[in-house]
């Protein structure tokens, strides 16, 4: 889990029903972020759609030639929306240790004009990481499409 102070932003591993009848977890929560390969199970969706999280499904391979740059550039988009809303979003993946935090901090780089620092596999950062081992367009390209 990995909490930003740039914005009411969490990152977490993909969440079950535990997870979700959490207050400490999901209290206040108003939007929800899937960016892995795999789509809820009936339960979680339920109690998702329960609780009256907006929630968003934009898959991401975690390597590959193209980890799924339209994704990550839509949920960008939606978490600019919800930034500038003040709602509260939990992001997350499988694990919430590589995608969800590319996305993350290509959402930085969207909002603040610079990149954050969360070193990497001996990237600067996870959005680095897969742009350098060509999950990705060259950083350089990604940074263009994000501003």
């Amino acid at each position: 889990m990995k909490n930003y102070s740039f914005s009411n932003l969490t990152v977490r591993p993909f969440p079950t029903i535990a997870d979700l009848n959490n207050p400490w977890i999901f209290g206040g929560v108003q939007v929800l972020i899937n960016v892995s390969g795999h789509e809820y199970h009936k339960d979680v969706l339920k109690a998702i759609e329960s609780k009256g999280i907006r929630w968003y499904h934009f898959p991401l391979v975690e390597e590959g030639p193209d980890m799924g740059l339209e994704n990550i550039l839509a949920a960008v988009r939606e978490l600019m929306k919800a930034d500038a809303a003040g709602e509260k979003v939990i992001l997350h993946c499988s694990f919430g240790n590589n995608r969800s935090r590319t996305v993350a901090e290509a959402f930085h780089f969207k909002k603040m004009g610079f990149h954050l620092e969360d070193e990497y596999k001996g990237y600067p950062n996870h959005l680095a990481y897969n742009c350098g081992e060509r999950h990705l367009p060259p950083l350089n390209d990604i940074e263009q499409l994000l501003r």
